[in-house]
């Protein structure tokens, strides 16, 4: 049977969880970090900030984010991965719909050399104007009608595949048939044209 720690050996679980979680993050010291000539070799979100260094999960995982609106998500998880990011010249996809994103690091980031793409759904005139059914146009215009379709057909699981109900998917499936019918009926419009 194990014996009681003394009372001056107890375990601390917030002082052991920060050396834990220190022993398992890439350490980097941020004091440095507003310098734009310094150059990481691998970086990721920040994890923890302790005594003028951050401690970053530099591997290649996934971070998902939780908090309430006003919670600063963005200001203190956000700002600085994608700050870190940049600093070890490493590509990133951001989501950012509110574009306030887009707005406090596109110029710092083309200015270190990053090729920005911003593809708009609400407004495509502002970004880069994306259009998913170029490609299947493209195909069509050039013969290639079975690629078309099936590109169109690739768009449409995609967009559908998440609302399919298990109790009754036959409206889901009708509604996947009829969106790509739609698709297809406006590009023969704009063909003939």
């Amino acid at each position: 049977m194990p014996t009681a720690k003394p009372a001056n050996e107890r375990f601390d679980s917030r002082v052991e969880d920060i050396v834990n979680v220190q022993n398992a993050l890439t350490e980097i010291d941020i004091s440095h970090c507003m310098d734009v000539s310094l150059n990481l070799e691998k970086t990721g979100a920040p994890m923890l900030c302790v005594d003028g260094k951050a401690y970053v999960d530099a591997e290649d995982s996934h971070t998902i984010i939780f908090g309430s609106t006003g919670s600063k998500k963005t200001r203190v998880m956000i700002m600085p991965t994608v700050r870190l990011l940049a600093l070890a010249n490493e590509s990133m996809i951001v989501v950012d719909p509110k574009a306030e994103l887009y707005d406090r690091t596109a110029a710092d980031l083309q200015d270190r050399g990053y090729e920005i793409y911003a593809i708009n759904f609400r407004d495509p005139s502002y970004g880069n104007s994306w259009n998913p059914l170029h490609i299947p146009y493209v195909f069509y215009q050039s013969g290639a009608k079975d690629r078309a379709y099936e590109f169109v057909n690739d768009i449409v699981i995609n967009i559908m595949k998440d609302s399919i109900s298990t109790k009754d998917p036959f409206w889901d499936y009708t509604a996947a048939d009829l969106l790509f019918g739609l698709i297809h009926q406006v590009a023969c419009f704009l063909i003939a044209m």
